[in-house]
């Protein structure tokens, strides 16, 4: 258990040369922005409103769990409230099952290295038994899912509409990377808030005082955030997107005119400007303001109570 009060210090942001205020997870925001789309290099004001995003959000979120904790009459937030908070989002409650589902998968096989056949069955059986993520998976399950609808969900294989189009925008823009930057996207690519699981719990607890978390559970709010990221990313791409199909009229001196870019040429620029700050603001505006023409694009909508799109 994780109780934000236990931190042995807290992690606390500085100021830098440049007037900003440099923040404890900086660096993983930088690479997993790299890694959803982004320049190799994201604009540090960028970095810096990210940040800001993801803070707000976890905390109005953690704020939400606590609440379902208080209604259980619980001591700490749960891998189930996180999956009760994720229940009517099929999309993102998918994402999460796999990703905790491959972690147990992973963790067991790891474990039955240079183990003997009659050990891997003990290891097998003792893991069903003890309250793994898969367990914790299967009781909520069982529990609140009395139509079957996400368990259909959780055992579908195919791709969501959403992880298509990120891949097939990566697969783009790894076609005009050097080799150098294929190089460091790879890398980029590893980086997630879950490899620095302790950190991030002493981020979220520095935020949140006072709140007690499964380590489940914060392990579930890691993976959210990297994904939060990448929809932000998605929807500032979805943005762009509309604006090139809807360019603002503009008076041109046809003898000063320069020449149109070649589709290719004009994608890749597309690919390779950096997001702005001012884009984001955009994409948040967009999220609590009323549907219209443009953020019909979206393919994520507010929760009912319209407080975070973590959800």
């Amino acid at each position: 258990m994780y109780t934000a009060g236990e931190s042995q210090g807290p992690i606390s942001a500085h100021q830098g040369s440049d007037g900003l205020v440099l923040q404890p997870m900086r660096s993983e925001i930088e690479l997993i922005m790299f890694a959803s789309g982004d320049s190799p290099t994201p604009n540090r004001y960028t970095v810096q409103a990210m940040h800001n995003i993801l803070q707000h959000q976890l905390a109005g979120l953690l704020k939400w769990l606590d609440c379902l904790r208080q209604r259980r009459g619980a001591t700490q937030v749960e891998l189930g409230d996180v999956l009760f908070a994720l229940r009517k989002n099929h999309t993102k409650f998918s994402r999460l099952v796999k990703f905790l589902t491959f972690k147990d998968r992973q963790n067991n096989l790891a474990q039955s290295v240079n183990v003997d056949d009659e050990s891997i069955s003990n290891l097998v059986e003792g893991s069903k038994k003890s309250k793994n993520r898969e367990s914790l998976i299967d009781t909520f399950l069982e529990r609140f899912d009395s139509t079957g609808e996400l368990k259909l969900v959780c055992s579908s294989s195919e791709l969501d509409r959403v992880k298509r189009q990120r891949l097939l925008r990566d697969d783009k823009r790894c076609s005009i990377l050097s080799p150098e930057l294929y190089l460091q996207l790879s890398q980029a690519k590893q980086a997630s808030f879950t490899r620095s699981q302790s950190r991030f719990k002493e981020w979220v607890g520095s935020h949140c005082a006072n709140i007690a978390v499964q380590s489940y559970a914060v392990e579930a709010l890691a993976f959210l955030s990297s994904d939060l990221i990448a929809q932000l990313i998605d929807n500032v791409f979805t943005l762009r997107e509309i604006a090139s199909r809807n360019p603002p009229l503009r008076v041109v001196d046809p003898a000063k005119a320069f020449p149109e870019l070649d589709t290719s040429e004009a994608e890749k620029r597309h690919l390779e400007r950096p997001i702005s700050s001012q884009e984001l603001r955009t994409v948040m505006c967009h999220y609590h303001s009323q549907p219209t023409l443009n953020t019909a694009a979206f393919h994520q909508r507010p929760n009912p109570d319209g407080l975070f799109i973590i959800t």
